[in-house]
């Protein structure tokens, strides 16, 4: 590609040698380090190419071996120049975008909002257009701390935000705030525990402590008691509220059964291309429906140019067709499905979870493939329960 591009900018030819003494051309050539490329065998002789600056030399070499070469073609920039010198109009346009592009850099042309959860995207995009960080804003005129530190004054449901500019793109990453949950004194109530395992942290909001740091417990049991004791020996009843991190274990175990259709790729394959300008895609084909089953794949090549990166290039969708064909999976092809569906499992349900290790066993059974992995893991165990009167002190009557 590089040698394409250099032959490109000094200007290159294609000649023709006919009759004489070809062979003792192309010696000639070869002892005057004259490179030439594409070679091709004529039935008078032969053709190939070769820089422009060093035509005059072959054509001498030819003259002296008897062979005829005459010039067939000629390509690259300066041959370009010569054509379209006097369309002034051309050079202008190819200057202006040039010096576009490059002021381009100097401008915000797309922002990004990544970690938020639940503060919309769109509640930082405006709060930050307030403080003058929007599309089309003049970057040498930001000051990106100064500006990241009056967006949190601003939001105080986010707790950090870093503004990264790749470019002329910019990139805002989030964290947001948590908080203790709500106290709701009106239904009393225990914390229980939601999984057998060992405290590691506990954090009690409200309620009674019954169980201590390193304790091992058991599914149900009582960890903070609703019911609470005075100083003056009185008993209240309150709605219990902790976070309480343990190491637990605990297994899932997800079946499928073996007999079910499996992909043929048919070897059909299909690629459209698209303009990617400042975050507007401009479809470069014609918008027909893909007709068929497929799996799809994206890519997208932005122009850089002296290092830099500019929010214009050239994407591109990769379809790849396939048929169902019923029959039945293969024993690698059911552990990968299976995979896929534990990743779902623990990116969905266990989003809170800090999981230690996964020991994974897999069993197959009457063409149904069974696989069980045992978590070991670190989560909030704190759940609440009816008040258990069993903790209310004893009182002990007099005979």
């Amino acid at each position: 590609m590089l040698n394409k591009l250099l032959r490109f900018f000094a200007g290159n030819c294609r000649f023709s040698a006919e009759n004489g003494l070809v062979e003792r051309l192309l010696n000639h050539c070869a002892e005057e380090k004259i490179l030439l490329w594409k070679l091709e065998k004529t039935p008078e002789g032969f053709r190939a190419s070769c820089l422009k600056r060093n035509y005059p030399a072959v054509l001498e070499l030819g003259r002296r071996v008897n062979v005829e070469v005459g010039l067939v073609e000629e390509k690259g920039l300066p041959q370009l120049i010569a054509r379209y010198r006097f369309r002034v109009g051309i050079l202008a346009g190819i200057l202006f975008l040039l010096g576009f592009l490059l002021v381009s850099q100097y401008f915000v042309w797309d922002i990004q909002v990544v970690g938020n959860s639940t503060v919309r995207t769109e509640v930082i995009l405006e709060e930050l257009s307030e403080l003058g960080v929007e599309r089309f804003a003049f970057i040498p005129e930001l000051d990106f701390l100064r500006k990241r530190d009056e967006a949190l004054l601003q939001i105080p449901q986010l707790a950090w935000m870093s503004i990264t500019r790749t470019g002329s793109r910019l990139t805002v990453y989030v964290t947001e705030r948590t908080y203790p949950p709500k106290l709701d004194t009106e239904e009393p109530c225990d914390i229980v525990a939601s999984r057998t395992g060992q405290i590691h942290y506990m954090e009690v909001y409200n309620g009674t402590e019954v169980r201590k740091v390193n304790d091992t417990v058991i599914q149900g049991d009582v960890l903070v008691s609703g019911i609470q004791v005075t100083k003056n020996g009185n008993t209240a009843q309150v709605h219990s509220s902790a976070k309480i991190i343990a190491e637990v274990q605990f297994e899932k175990t997800l079946s499928l059964d073996l007999a079910q259709y499996s992909k043929v790729y048919t070897g059909k394959e299909k690629t459209r291309y698209y303009l990617e300008l400042f975050s507007l895609r401009i479809p470069l084909y014609l918008a027909a429906p893909v007709e068929g089953e497929y799996d799809l794949s994206a890519s997208l090549n932005l122009l850089r140019l002296f290092g830099k990166e500019f929010p214009i290039g050239i994407g591109s969708l990769h379809y790849r067709f396939y048929e169902k064909q019923s029959g039945e999976l293969s024993l690698e092809e059911g552990r990968k499905i299976l995979r896929e569906q534990f990743a779902q499992y623990e990116a969905l349900e266990l989003a809170d979870t800090a999981i230690l290790g996964r020991d994974i066993a897999e069993v197959v059974r009457g063409g149904v493939l069974s696989m069980t992995v045992q978590y070991l893991a670190e989560e909030d165990i704190a759940r609440e329960a009816p008040l258990d009167l069993s903790f209310l002190p004893r009182t002990d009557t007099p005979e």
